[in-house]
């Protein structure tokens, strides 16, 4: 899966799955989309959710879950009351982002050009938990999924907010084989595809 919905979402998903399934051994792989791929491509796996997948001949997908991106920042931060935020202000604050290749940086970034901003960002990380400590600890706002800051936002030590007028939608779909697979491996798909 892709390391978003390894880490954020899928546990609960496998943790029932198990439980309904005591006798069945799972694995779960983290990575990116385009080398869950491949591999699901070479056979070496038999179910990956991933973002950004199009249209694979032998292979069907489905809408898995769908996430937004968020403009994260601590609750003592200027813009911690607001909702939104006009993009032009990201521009004003040191910003910390995903590495660029990153599904989320494709993602932010094709939203900043379709809007002509530029940013300069001041922290490139390689994963939401970065991104989440160096907000935390005061180095700037943040930009990550929405799924990600859910948590913090709960016990409040986190804010996320929208950007006004901007498209930042994030779509993670099932990706399985057309000819069925394994039970087990059915029975997952049959699980997360409710």
């Amino acid at each position: 899966a892709s390391t978003t919905m390894a880490v954020y979402v899928l546990p609960r998903y496998l943790t029932e799955f198990k439980r309904l399934h005591p006798e069945v051994r799972l694995k779960l792989e983290s990575g990116s989309s385009e080398r869950l791929i491949q591999r699901l491509l070479r056979g070496e796996i038999e179910l990956a959710v991933v973002e950004a997948v199009e249209h694979l001949e032998g292979f069907l997908r489905q809408l898995f879950y769908e996430d937004e991106l968020v403009v994260i920042v601590p609750p003592e931060h200027p813009w911690a009351k607001k909702e939104e935020i006009e993009p032009e202000r990201l521009a004003e604050v040191p910003l910390i982002v995903r590495e660029p290749g990153a599904m989320t940086y494709r993602v932010f970034g094709s939203a900043l050009e379709q809007a002509r901003l530029e940013i300069n960002p001041v922290f490139y990380t390689d994963n939401h938990e970065v991104t989440k400590r160096l907000v935390l600890e005061g180095a700037g706002v943040g930009i990550v999924s929405n799924v990600v800051v859910r948590p913090n936002v709960k016990v409040g030590n986190l804010r996320a907010l929208r950007i006004k007028g901007m498209e930042l939608r994030r779509l993670f779909w099932l990706l399985y084989p057309t000819e069925a697979g394994n039970p087990a491996a059915e029975a997952l798909r049959a699980m997360l595809a409710k």
